[in-house]
């Protein structure tokens, strides 16, 4: 059974929707294809403006954790690897130390070594 969106985003397809908390700004919701709409129009001699614009839009939003790695490159309507690519260019890390750091990871993995070759 597909789940419907609820009404702000559903309305936020036709219009940018300001959402507000206790009388203030908090975000914006505009959909894809309006800042599409928008990039065209700033920049209407160069077609692929546009598509830039939301490359852009998709890598600082996974720099800023707000999207996984697949949902930025759906965004910037671009494959995974090349999305790597074009983070990599703008200075943006792909793989990010864990909160515990690198030590955590190995201790992780250690354990994960000792559990899987007890019966070896």
């Amino acid at each position: 059974m597909a789940r419907s969106l609820p009404a702000t985003v559903r309305a936020a397809e036709d219009s940018a929707v300001l959402i507000r908390r206790n009388d203030k700004p908090v975000a914006w919701i505009v959909s894809a294809e309006q800042l599409r709409r928008a990039a065209q129009h700033a920049s209407p001699d160069d077609p692929t403006f546009a598509d830039r614009v939301l490359e852009i839009v998709a890598v600082n939003m996974f720099d800023q954790e707000l999207l996984s790695l697949g949902q930025a490159a759906r965004l910037s309507g671009m494959a995974i690897g090349d999305f790597i690519d074009l983070a990599s260019r703008l200075g943006v890390a792909i793989l990010r130390e864990t909160a515990g750091g690198i030590a955590t990871e190995v201790d992780k993995f250690d354990r994960w070594l000792q559990a899987h070759s007890a019966g070896v």
